[in-house]
């Protein structure tokens, strides 16, 4: 299957693609510009490097030709401060994602796999442990536009017949996260370690979160390729 992996440059992004490739997929990354591959690839594995801009008819277009199926793995906002320019966030993330679904529909492209969120979109918990009927109070941009982005992807499945999968996912770590993003405890608090450098820990310690390595996720992700249940 040939795979266009829009963020397919960065952390979470570069593991898929790795796993896509070590499953026999065909994939085509597309990613800003002036980012460089993440690593050098063997001249038998079937990639293929694209730049180029979201909000680009013409580039989305190009990306989607020939193509199967998309990951659809790019953010420009993180949850700290998606609030500080949330105008920004919805120029940049939703109506992104929205030309890359229009884009779908006119390159015939029907299979999408979307990482959302596994926390801002909910809010603060009613319950736990969370569950996906939990209800959807975001606090933060970041998760406004997620669960917007979702919803947006419900509306494009019943009118274009657009087969949506979406993974809510919650606080990956591993491989090629980056410390200055200032995202991902686990790798931050091994870093740290690492140095020597004192760990610090905000509020009382009662805290907790959920943890995936980023190999069980890229694995659910080329997974969702083959997942011909209820759109999800």
């Amino acid at each position: 299957m040939k795979c266009a992996v829009f963020g397919g440059g960065g952390f979470i992004g570069s593991s898929i693609c790795d796993r896509l490739l070590q499953e026999g997929h065909s994939v085509r990354i597309f990613e800003r510009p002036k980012v460089q591959p993440y690593r050098e690839f063997r001249v038998d594995e079937r990639v293929e490097w694209m730049e180029g801009d979201m909000l680009s008819e013409g580039d989305l277009k190009k990306c989607l030709q020939g193509v199967d199926a998309v990951f659809h793995l790019v953010s420009t906002t993180l949850p700290k401060n998606s609030n500080e320019d949330p105008i920004y966030d919805v120029e940049s993330n939703l109506v992104g994602s929205l030309r890359l679904f229009e884009a779908m529909v006119a390159e015939k492209v029907w299979k999408i796999i979307f990482i959302s969120s596994g926390g801002t979109v909910y809010g603060p918990p009613k319950y736990l442990p969370v569950n996906e009927s939990h209800p959807t109070n975001p606090t933060v941009s970041y998760g406004i536009i997620k669960l917007a982005i979702e919803k947006y992807l419900q509306l494009y499945r019943d009118l274009h017949s657009i087969r949506p999968v979406i993974l809510r996912v919650s606080n990956p770590f591993g491989a090629k996260q980056r410390i200055e993003s200032a995202q991902g405890a686990v790798t931050a608090f091994i870093h740290k370690a690492l140095r020597g450098e004192p760990i610090e820990i905000w509020g009382d310690g009662s805290v907790t979160r959920d943890y995936l390595h980023v190999s069980d996720v890229a694995a659910a992700f080329v997974k969702a390729l083959d997942y011909e249940g209820e759109e999800m």
